[in-house]
């Protein structure tokens, strides 16, 4: 395929520059009415409707066609963005950081939630911690009670068998 000059840039034509290793340098674009790069001025304007919102300030919309149109000129241009370019750019990301702050203050309000079940979860588990050490207590002191009156009945019992033992025994002498 033949190319026509100039409808076509060719890769030769570009070369990194010396300065800066991101960016490649070459001859630029110019219009055809304005051969001077100083004097450079945006083909694309961009249309922006202005809405206003309850509980949000004043937000503004640009179409995505045409801010796209709108970075391509402002980032290819030799004379560098225009002051639309950043306002667009600063618009963007203040819409970028006011979604970001409610989700934020969502999730505030989610964490709050959160510690209150905790805390409450945790008094519940207090309590119910106590209630297991009472009932432990209780149950100690039945089993130590039973424990003791059994002991006391095999005492009791041990003792009866030696009185009646001992009388078996001291009566047998008698005769």
């Amino acid at each position: 395929m033949l190319y026509k000059q100039g409808t076509k840039k060719l890769l030769q034509t570009l070369q990194p520059s010396g300065v800066d290793k991101e960016n490649l340098v070459g001859t630029g674009r110019f219009h055809k009415h304005n051969s001077d790069p100083k004097i450079l001025k945006p083909q694309f304007k961009t249309e922006v409707d202005v809405k206003s919102n309850e509980n949000k300030s004043i937000v503004a919309k640009v179409n995505p066609s045409l801010y796209k149109k709108l970075i391509i000129e402002d980032l290819t241009s030799v004379v560098g963005p225009s002051e639309k370019y950043w306002e667009v750019t600063a618009e963007h990301r203040r819409k970028a950081l006011e979604e970001v702050l409610e989700q934020n203050r969502k999730l505030l309000t989610i964490v709050m939630a959160l510690e209150k079940e905790n805390a409450s979860c945790k008094k519940l588990l207090e309590q119910t911690t106590d209630l297991v050490n009472t009932l432990k207590e209780v149950l100690n002191e039945e089993y130590h009670k039973s424990i003791e009156d059994y002991v006391d009945d095999d005492i009791s019992s041990i003792t009866s068998n030696q009185i009646n033992s001992t009388e078996d025994f001291s009566g047998s002498e008698s005769e």
